[in-house]
């Protein structure tokens, strides 16, 4: 059995010359009759079954990583104590770089930067106003190591600021 391209129209469909019949049109059929043109009838099976294997295999695989990626994460109390500091110190980082601004123009041509790593929360303190009172201490840097002096500011946060 000899085998070729049909026409330019569809260049996956093959004919068998002998009897002029169209034997497939897909991507799969193509491929199989590839196969088994290549490797004989006797080897047909063999790889279709090798074929099976390896995407079954792929799927289970897939599968079990997208099901165990959206399983929920849980944080101890001690992490969640240490998020929320942070996140209250990422809100805070323009008022506090604000304040180092305004302090540092008098004495340096250059105001030094402030980094979430370099403010530490010392005290948190409600007001009887229902404000809070917030102690950071603050290491302003000039690159990447040059602390230009340690520094402690109030803050007084409120709903309304």
């Amino acid at each position: 059995m000899i085998l070729q391209g049909k026409s330019a129209k569809s260049p996956l469909s093959w004919i068998n010359p002998a009897e002029g019949t169209l034997m497939s049109k897909t991507w799969i059929s193509s491929i199989f009759f590839a196969v088994k043109f290549i490797v004989g009838d006797s080897m047909l099976k063999k790889a279709i079954l090798v074929i099976l294997i390896l995407t079954s295999l792929f799927l289970a695989m897939f599968i079990s990583y997208s099901k165990n990626g959206i399983q929920p994460t849980f944080v101890s109390a001690t992490d969640q104590s240490e998020l929320c500091n942070d996140v209250l110190i990422m809100l805070l980082r323009p008022t506090i770089q604000q304040g180092v601004d305004d302090y540092y123009k008098r004495y340096l041509t250059e105001t030094p930067g402030v980094g979430s790593d370099s403010v530490k929360i010392s005290d948190i303190r409600k007001s009887s106003d229902g404000g809070y009172d917030i102690t950071v201490n603050v290491l302003p840097y000039y690159g990447p190591h040059n602390s230009v002096g340690k520094d402690q500011m109030l803050l007084y946060v409120t709903e309304n600021s």
